[in-house]
Formats: C-alpha cells, structure tokens, sequence
C-alpha cells in the first residue's frame, strides 16, 4: 500500500490562518483551532502509515501542522481520544496509529502513548509504559507492522475527521 499523497504546503496554511500566538506551557487553542490541528495530524499520519519508514518526530509532526511542539500535546490527545471512541463506536480494533510520532532521541513514541498499546501489542499483564527500552522497540515494530497492514485507513480518516 503506497502513501497518499499529502499537501504540506496546505497543511501549514490551514494551521497558520488559525494559529494565534503561541503559548508554550499553556492551552490557549479554540475548539475548532484543535479540530483543524488534529485533522492535520491525522492526515499527515494517515498518508505515512502503508511507507518503509512510518515514524516521524514531534519536531517534525510541529513544524508540518504549524505549532510549536510544546503545544502538540492536545492535538494528539484530542486525536487519540477521537480514534478510540470511533473504534469503540464501530466495533474495529485499529492500530494506534499516533504511535507513529516518537521522540527523535530514542526514537520511540512518548509516555501518552502507553495507553494506547494495549493487546494484542502487548501481553496481557504487560504494560509498555514500564516495558525497557529493547522490548518497548519489539512491541512499537509489531505496532507499526500492524499499521501498514491495516487496509482502512483512508475510510477511518474520513470518518474520524467528521468527528473532530
């Protein structure tokens, strides 16, 4: 499954005429400023999923959707809150697909992410937030395996993003 082609230029434009200054430590978002934020997102998500190389830095997931990093946090949450609702809603297990952003020193995703790698990514009594680092690796490649063989991801984010 090749990518869908993204138009970053157009991603950065729909931020911009929404972004105010920005706030580092702080919320100041309006509800639709977070929408077209986690719409973003997941359309740059979505059209890494099927590539070699799935992962992406928060730096870079920033500087495409147009925010400082330090304000990703609510636009992936809002984003992750909204794919497991719609899973839930849908009766469909989907890969987390917002395991995709990892730090760009360790190259992992960050400690949000732990609740989202659930089974059958992980054992039962096993939680990935406490996994080390060579099994936190093993369990995030499995997850992204199960991403790129996941056969629905232009339908899930037509319909997650009516709901952001």
């Amino acid at each position: 499954m090749w990518p869908k082609a993204i138009n970053e230029s157009k991603l950065m434009n729909d931020s911009k005429k929404l972004r105010s200054s920005p706030t580092i430590g702080r919320t100041s978002m309006k509800s639709g400023e977070l929408a077209v934020q986690s719409k973003n997102i997941l359309a740059l998500l979505v059209s890494r999923a099927g590539s070699a190389e799935p992962t992406i830095t928060y730096a870079e997931v920033a500087r495409k959707v147009g925010i400082h990093v330090c304000n990703l946090k609510h636009p992936m949450d809002y984003l992750s809150r909204t794919l497991a609702s719609y899973a839930a809603s849908q009766g469909l297990q989907i890969p987390p697909l917002q395991i995709m952003v990892v730090n760009s020193k360790t190259g992992l995703p960050g400690p949000g992410a732990a609740a989202h790698i659930l089974p059958p990514y992980v054992k039962k009594d096993e939680r990935y937030d406490i996994a080390n680092p060579a099994r936190q690796r093993d369990i995030s490649n499995a997850v992204y395996a199960a991403i790129s063989r996941f056969p629905n991801w232009e339908q899930v984010e037509h319909d997650v993003a009516d709901l952001l």
